[in-house]
């Protein structure tokens, strides 16, 4: 009976302050089974969700990782007893795990429905935990506590006069007798005083019916049959007593036949001890009467109450606008200029300025320029984006690393096959013009190995948009998680195929390294000083490419730096 008016009344203090999801911490024991059991059916009756439930041991059987599944959750409803006739007192045993997780502060509650007191306290033994005494206060700080014991620990009932003899509790002690000076006791005395009262009154009202006399209650027999409506009456009377008392008013439940009091709703405080009363249970009304006002309840949180859960609100961390449009008009001024230069290329291929021994694969270098100024461009459509991923950011991921896989194989590939030819024109006695169909040979084989590669990455291990969280701050006065996100390109093998790519086209660029010094010595020697500067242009991007690569690599948390980086 005890357990069901905690669990209505903290059911009614959940759905007060709108909280909808909770923890369940549950001792594991035969006597707290059946107590979280009645507060899981009141909660069951509303849309209150359990997020995370434990069932714990304090002989070190629950393993650490149990109290993780927390993680999420801030209001917890405990039922762990602080007797300390069980070794290790289990209330202070969930305090330390709580503690230890960094389960507490101000965004963090515990209803308790084992309210402890100085006693227990002061048999705390702190080597016994995972964490000090007065830890174990900082983690119950603020905690709302529910028993029948309550209301005397509140002192609630130490002005009550009894209705025959308009005593107190503490004009009745000496009669009262306790069987020790334990606070605890202090909770049962009144209560058994009343509990004789109400039996004799009961069995007055028995002896006063019509129907039986002093002799019938002092002869009855429980096993015959025949003395079953005295026994009946008796009960009935029993049900009937309504007195003040030492404890309160006195009364029983016609259907409980339980005696029913106001259940009171206590607030510990900074010493681990029920300090103030924040309202009690009405248990005949079914209703929880909440007697202070939020900025009391709550003024370890704050002075409001702490929401169930983290607001959580996303930014991303997203390529600027500035610069994509910076970057998008040069792109677009880049790929106007190559292909002005293409057509006119064709229509003018024997003027002397125009005049190229290989103009395809010219041709084919400019066009990797296109291609990398089109993986520019692209990223203006991210500036329609959102927050979080969409379908576009997948067509983008794929777009964009296709065009910077083909657009360098185009760019370096092209300008490595051809300083390739340069080399080898120049390395001849007789200067010799290299046929540019070997040229194209070599550069398909390096266009048919970026195919390959593509086609095997994207057929079998598709890249997806996914969202990356880089930082989270809390407001602590809204609960606001405020996370900060970017949005990067994955699959599940990504390393794998990034590590193959940079791996082959390290080779690409390692052969044209080789062969720039010597190519630059023998064009110069032999007087061929415009193919110097194309030499000097070749060993300048090859250069650039690799510190860029490099340092992408350092910061691959910045979208503005890697954008800048890629596009140039």
């Amino acid at each position: 009976a005890a357990a069901s008016d905690c669990a209505f009344a903290f059911d009614a203090i959940i759905e007060r302050f709108k909280w909808e999801k909770i923890g369940l911490l549950v001792l594991n024991s035969p006597r707290m089974a059946p107590v979280a059991a009645l507060f899981k059916e009141e909660i069951g009756k509303g849309n209150i969700t359990v997020g995370a439930e434990i069932l714990f041991n304090i002989d070190g059987s629950s393993p650490d990782v149990i109290w993780e599944t927390l993680k999420d959750i801030r209001i917890f409803v405990a039922f762990a007893p602080h007797m300390g006739s069980l070794g290790i007192l289990p209330l202070q045993f969930l305090l330390c795990k709580l503690y230890k997780h960094g389960f507490y502060g101000r965004h963090h509650v515990i209803l308790s429905y084992y309210p402890t007191v100085q006693e227990q306290w002061d048999s705390v033994h702190e080597t016994d935990f995972e964490c000090s005494r007065s830890n174990m206060f900082e983690v119950l700080q603020g905690a709302l506590g529910c028993s029948l014991s309550v209301s005397t620990l509140l002192g609630k009932y130490d002005d009550e006069r009894h209705f025959k003899t308009n005593q107190t509790y503490a004009e009745l002690r000496s009669i009262i007798r306790p069987r020790s000076n334990v606070e605890v006791r202090r909770y049962f005395q009144p209560i058994l005083y009343d509990t004789i009262w109400a039996i004799a009154l009961a069995l007055n009202a028995t002896i006063h019916d019509v129907e039986y006399g002093v002799n019938d209650v002092k002869n009855y027999k429980l096993n015959e049959d025949m003395t079953k409506p005295l026994l009946d009456s008796l009960y009935g009377n029993l049900l009937n007593v309504n007195f003040q008392g030492i404890s309160g008013h006195f009364y029983y439940n016609n259907t409980r036949g339980f005696r029913q009091f106001k259940t009171y709703i206590g607030l510990f405080g900074s010493n681990g001890e029920l300090s103030t009363s924040i309202g009690y249970v009405e248990v005949d009304k079914k209703r929880v009467v909440i007697s202070q006002s939020d900025d009391i309840i709550w003024k370890s949180k704050g002075g409001a109450a702490p929401p169930d859960r983290e607001i959580k609100q996303y930014q991303r961390k997203r390529i600027s606008s500035a610069a994509i449009f910076v970057l998008s008009v040069i792109a677009a001024i880049g790929i106007v200029l190559a292909l002005i230069y293409i057509i006119y290329a064709i229509s003018h291929g024997g003027h002397l300025m125009i005049k190229d021994e290989w103009p395809i694969i010219t041709s084919v270098i400019i066009v990797g320029c296109i291609l990398l100024d089109v993986y520019v461009l692209i990223h203006v459509a991210d500036l329609e984006t959102g927050i979080h991923p969409e379908p576009l950011h997948v067509d983008m991921c794929k777009a964009t690393t296709g065009l910077l896989i083909f657009g360098f194989t185009f760019f370096c590939g092209g300008m490595t096959v051809k300083l390739w030819g340069v080399y080898k024109f120049f390395s001849q006695d007789k200067t010799k013009v290299i046929q540019e169909a070997w040229l194209m040979l070599i550069f398909f084989f390096l266009l048919v190995a970026d195919v390959t590669l593509v086609a095997v990455w994207f057929v079998t291990d598709p890249m997806i948009a996914n969202e990356k969280e880089i930082s989270s701050t809390l407001d602590d006065d809204t609960s606001v998680r405020t996370i900060t996100v970017m949005i990067t390109c994955e699959s599940k093998y990504k390393t794998y195929f990034l590590i193959a790519t940079l791996c082959y086209k390290a080779i690409v660029l390692l052969i044209g390294g080789f062969i720039v010094w010597p190519a630059l010595f023998m064009s110069v020697k032999k007087g061929f000083v415009h193919f110097s500067e194309f030499v000097i242009a070749v060993f300048t991007s090859l250069l650039v490419s690799i510190l860029l690569v490099v340092i992408s690599f350092m910061i691959p948390t910045e979208p503005n730096a890697l954008f800048i980086i890629n596009g140039c």
